[in-house]
């Protein structure tokens, strides 16, 4: 067992992804603690070291925060608890789509360089920004202290969950 070269894939779309075939943990382990990536993709059932165990010596021991998704064919709920509470940031069960596999990998990047989108909400005549937490109440910027502003940041999807998304 061995490491393969890195290999390139073009999509038609023109994404480019960069990827590297580590075939044991050991080997693996070493080189996420050398190298720098934007994702790591783990499966539970790695030769020499379990997923979990070896996700779990990433975010406690290394103290690397990026990103982790598990792609393993277990899809106990016990299995994919166990990879969350170890630090895995999304957990996908094989066999999959590679549109889906994308799509996951381009959230958990997006979520881990704090990229977000934002999203304006609103019950009758109050308004909040989501990104910039600024406050409308009947068209006027309403001046808040930070707290208050988080304030509103979190009521306000609370109150949108009980009435149903409709304004009063």
């Amino acid at each position: 067992m061995g490491v393969a070269t890195p290999a390139a894939q073009v999509r038609n779309d023109g994404e480019l992804f960069l990827h590297k075939l580590i075939l044991s943990a050991n080997q693996l382990r070493t080189h996420l603690l050398s190298n720098e990536f934007d994702a790591i993709i783990l499966d539970l059932s790695l030769p020499g070291m379990d997923g979990i165990e070896l996700c779990r010596k990433l975010r406690d021991e290394a103290a690397k925060s990026t990103p982790i998704l598990m792609l393993t064919a277990r899809d106990t709920l016990e299995d994919k608890i166990a990879s969350l509470d170890a630090g895995a940031d999304d957990y996908l069960v094989k066999p999959f789509e590679t549109a889906e596999l994308e799509a996951r990998l381009r959230a958990i990047i997006r979520r881990a360089s704090g990229q977000v989108v934002n999203e304006t909400l609103e019950v009758t005549d109050l308004r909040i920004d989501t990104g910039t937490l600024e406050v409308i109440r009947a068209g006027q910027r309403l001046s808040l202290t930070p707290n208050r502003k988080q304030f509103c940041y979190w009521l306000l999807p609370l109150v949108l969950g009980l009435c149903g998304n409709r304004p009063w």
